[in-house]
């Protein structure tokens, strides 16, 4: 049984797919497929279903990933620490950015400049197992329960709205008064989705979703071309609009990120310094 073969079995778990698996660390789909069946071979048992085009964990293969997975992030960690004793600030950190990219990635570009033998793996998509990733920032407390957890930043939401809206020069506003209008968000799961249907719900109304996008930038764009409105966060969406958009407050709407963890303390130097940046740029000014 060799570290190797294992880190193929648990990115094939991960992925549920050899093909993705052999790709990514460039050798054939066999290689990955016969390692497999060399682990199963001395385990005893197999691990996986097998369909035509996909493999999925069985039991035996769920209970193994997960005690497999940890090993290799304590050898990993033990890597870190031999590297930190020696001064070597080199590395790679794993993170999932569910919320707040843009600070996270000038975070990230500050820290490049004074790290540079860091490296970052960054998914921005879907959270399938927080603990494959050093960090997670995200809204979602409960996909993340059992890990650590710091708040990075509450934020107030307003509402934008394009300057013509026939709303928009109402004295005073509540996102009631948006009852009938198309909103504009981010997927479902998204921490954007997730406050605006929250909130329109304490408002009494489900919003009706015209427009979704994964990116921000082309929501900022629908909303200054009035094909709707849409929640905006303060802090991470300052300064990110034109002037053809007013911000408006609707409320006590609020929005908080959290960066979590399996064990702070025992991450790798690099990776506590990245976090203690990060919280460093939620705590400062709007950028």
């Amino acid at each position: 049984m060799e570290i190797l073969q294992l880190t193929y079995f648990c990115d094939a778990a991960q992925s549920e797919n050899f093909s993705q698996t052999a790709k990514k660390f460039q050798v054939p789909p066999s290689a990955i497929s016969q390692s497999v069946h060399r682990l199963e071979k001395e385990l005893g048992t197999s691990l996986f279903y097998r369909d035509a085009n996909r493999i999925r964990l069985n039991p035996d293969g769920r209970m193994f990933y997960e005690e497999i997975k940890a090993a290799l992030s304590l050898i990993d960690r033990a890597k870190g620490r031999i590297k930190d004793r020696r001064g070597g600030m080199c590395g790679e950190i794993g993170i999932f950015i569910g919320a707040n990219r843009r600070a996270v990635t000038l975070t990230i570009e500050r820290f490049r400049k004074i790290y540079p033998q860091v490296n970052f793996l960054l998914n921005h998509s879907s959270l399938n197992d927080p603990m494959a990733y050093d960090l997670v920032i995200t809204h979602d407390a409960v996909r993340c329960a059992g890990m650590e957890k710091r708040l990075l930043r509450r934020e107030k939401m307003f509402l934008a709205i394009e300057k013509e809206h026939p709303l928009a020069k109402k004295e005073s506003l509540t996102l009631a008064d948006f009852a009938g209008e198309s909103f504009i968000s981010m997927h479902t799961g998204s921490s954007l989705r997730e406050v605006t249907e929250a909130a329109c719900k304490d408002a009494g109304f489900f919003p009706k979703f015209t427009v979704q996008s994964d990116d921000p930038t082309y929501i900022r764009k629908y909303v200054e071309l009035g094909m709707g409105v849409s929640l905006a966060p303060e802090f991470s969406w300052h300064g990110q609009f034109s002037d053809h958009v007013l911000l408006r407050d609707v409320g006590e709407i609020y929005r908080d990120t959290y960066l979590f963890s399996h064990d702070f303390a025992s991450q790798p130097i690099y990776v506590q310094r990245f976090a203690k940046m990060l919280l460093e740029t939620f705590c400062g000014e709007p950028f």
